[in-house]
C-alpha cells in the first residue's frame, strides 16, 4: 500500500495527514527516479504491514522535509519498520523532524543505504 507515489515528480506536498495502512508492505510517501518533492507540515503514518516504511527515497530522489512528524509501527512480529529510507544516491534535507517507529522485529528511525542525507533538529525514537 502507498499512499503518494512520486516518479521523476517533484510536487509540493502542505499541510497534509498521509496515512498508509495495509497487511503487506505499507509506504506513507515513495520517492523514486529523481523525485525531489518539496514536503512541509506533514504528518505520515505507516502501520499494519509487515514491512512499513515512513518515507522510502530511492534512486536519486533528495525531497526537502520541513516540520514533518512520522509516525511507523506494527504488531509485535513484523519484519521492519523504517521511518525514513533513502537508498541509491538519495540524499533529503531534514529540518525540524519527529520520527517514532515501533514494533517490528527491527525497527529504525533512518536507514542509509548509499546516501547523504543533511539533518538539522531531527529527533528519532526508535
Amino acid at each position: 500500500t502507498v499512499a503518494i507515489f512520486n516518479y521523476t515528480a517533484s510536487p509540493r506536498i502542505d499541510q497534509i495527514a498521509v496515512i498508509s495502512t495495509g497487511t503487506s508492505e505499507t509506504f506513507g510517501v515513495y520517492n523514486i527516479t529523481g523525485s525531489s518533492p518539496i514536503i512541509s507540515d506533514v504528518s505520515i503514518i505507516a502501520s499494519g504491514g509487515t514491512q512499513n516504511i515512513g518515507m522510502y527515497n530511492r534512486t536519486n530522489s533528495s525531497p526537502s522535509m520541513t516540520n514533518i512528524k512520522v509516525d511507523v509501527s506494527s504488531d509485535p512480529g513484523s519484519v521492519n519498520n523504517y521511518g525514513i529510507y533513502n537508498d541509491v544516491g538519495s540524499s533529503p534535507t531534514l529540518t525540524n523532524v519527529t520520527i517514532n517507529v515501533s514494533g517490528g522485529s527491527g525497527n529504525y528511525g533512518i536507514e542509509n543505504q548509499n546516501s547523504s542525507p543533511i539533518m538539522s533538529n531531527v529527533t528519532i525514537s526508535a
